[in-house]
């Protein structure tokens, strides 16, 4: 089956769920230029990615060889997405792709999307349609074939209360202008561009049609949306994207392969742009719980999350009773570790206040005795503070749960408004690249936990904002109230 899938204008988020339930069972997917590349990670890991793009002047393919192709990986694969931009429907060439298929007899589906000239035209605060201002909405494309303004009805359009969408237009903005000028528009007609629109790179020139030529439109790259009509006055009151606290920022976050996208949805949310780099990956010990003498440990200490989850995980895959560890006392560093831990329905026994290995060795010390036997379960490449202290009051065995490995990775040439980092690996792993690109001295550094900022004071970091606790949930919070000291 072949999905003709809309993917939404700009922020994946605005993807149909259909669409993107099709997507997750994807065996094959030809995707276009103005996609959010985001979305292809939520492809499945088998699933053949194939970049069909266009752009003026470069194209991968023609639309004759899109459709061959698309007939190809039709009959060789299950399930194969065409995935455009924005809805097909609305200059995505989605009618010619379509009659291709009936032709060479493959069956189909049509999955609508949201259309930039509505759904992003209302990340611009402008409502195309307002029954005060406009009753009506009149899309078209202002790029014809071989780059010629298609013919327009200027005189149909001079006298119209109908909002005015023009997509593709950039090139053309000037003969868009004149025409209807031309045709007795009334110069002072607000008019707007817009680019990147729902994205935190959305950036758009309002005016009128008697100034807009004269305006600095430099920020407004192609793709753009012009949008003329009375509607556009709306935009001061209703752009909702301009108010967010982080809007146009730009941070560096560095992630482990198959993190959660949580911490870069809530910067998302608030505006922010963020760049994520894969830095390394978390490897499993198959041998974990082998290695670990159930009947002969008094304490178990898991020095991260992640720690807690591999020793569980192995546990049920394993079917091991979790009664086994009825006499054992658990202990694990902080709050957000507890919260994982009560996931299995086992409650932690020991815990500290400030959630570091230095506060968890110090609760610990005083609750051991020479004649426990401390079992100790954290990453090959974790800092060794726990160990050290520990072995001076029990006997303490360390059993590797998982090794981080380096991945690499190349940071892109920008200039960031903040970095964040939830561990010392991503501050090893990124700075000697981002020194290279801007002056870290004085850039904001958001850092989670003691060893995070004693790494970034390393690379002569001064700028270092640390979490009042070990919580990816408040980086948004603290971030925020930075900015609003700048």
């Amino acid at each position: 089956m072949i999905y003709l899938c809309g993917a939404g204008c700009g922020d994946w988020e605005l993807m149909t769920l259909r669409a993107m339930r099709m997507l997750k069972r994807a065996d094959c997917i030809l995707y276009d230029r103005l996609l959010d590349p985001e979305i292809l990670q939520f492809a499945p890991k088998h699933c053949e990615c194939i970049y069909v793009g266009k752009q003026a002047a470069n194209h991968a393919m023609t639309q004759e060889q899109i459709q061959e192709l698309l007939i190809e990986k039709g009959r060789q694969y299950e399930t194969v997405i065409r995935l455009k931009g924005g809805d097909p429907c609305v200059f995505g060439r989605v009618g010619e792709e379509a009659q291709a298929l009936v032709r060479a007899g493959m069956p189909f589906e049509i999955i609508p999307g949201i259309s930039s000239g509505i759904g992003g035209l209302a990340y611009a605060g402008i409502p195309i349609t307002h029954r005060d201002y406009a009753t009506g909405a009149r899309l078209m494309s202002a790029h014809g074939k071989q780059d010629t303004l298609p013919e327009l009805d200027y005189a149909g359009m001079a006298h119209t209360r109908d909002t005015l969408i023009f997509y593709m237009g950039l090139k053309q903005l000037s003969a868009v202008v004149n025409g209807l000028l031309a045709a007795g528009r009334d110069p002072k007609t607000p008019i707007a561009l817009v680019s990147n629109a729902s994205r935190a790179t959305q950036t758009m020139v309002c005016a009128t049609l008697c100034d807009i030529e004269s305006r600095d439109l430099s920020a407004i790259v192609s793709p753009a949306l012009i949008v003329i009509g009375e509607v556009v006055s709306l935009h001061e009151e209703l752009n909702f994207m301009e108010h967010r606290p982080l809007f146009q920022k730009r941070y560096l976050l560095p992630q482990f392969a198959h993190a959660d996208r949580g911490l870069q949805l809530q910067l998302q949310d608030l505006g922010a742009l963020t760049a994520c780099v894969t830095t390394g990956c978390i490897v499993a010990n198959p041998d974990l719980l082998k290695e670990i003498a159930l009947k002969d440990t008094t304490v178990l200490v898991f020095s991260s999350r992640n720690a807690i989850e591999l020793f569980f995980e192995q546990m049920l895959a394993q079917h091991i009773d979790l009664r086994q560890l009825h006499a054992i006392r658990l202990a694990v560093v902080g709050e957000k570790s507890r919260q994982v831990l009560a996931r299995y329905g086992v409650q932690a026994d020991i815990l500290p206040k400030k959630e570091d290995s230095e506060h968890l060795a110090q609760e610990l010390i005083k609750q051991l005795t020479a004649k426990d036997h401390v079992v100790l379960v954290k990453a090959d490449n974790d800092n060794d503070v726990l160990y050290l202290r520990l072995k001076e009051v029990a006997t303490v065995q360390v059993v590797r749960a998982y090794t981080v490995e380096a991945l690499p990775f190349q940071l892109e040439p920008q200039t960031y408004d903040g970095a964040l980092f939830t561990c010392s690996f991503h501050v090893h792993a990124c700075m000697q690249q981002l020194k290279k690109q801007q002056d870290i001295t004085g850039l904001p550094v958001y850092s989670m936990g003691s060893h995070t900022s004693k790494a970034l004071r390393s690379y002569g970091c001064r700028h270092i904002i640390e979490l009042p606790r070990a919580d990816k949930a408040l980086f948004g919070r603290c971030i925020v109230e930075e900015e609003a000291h700048v």
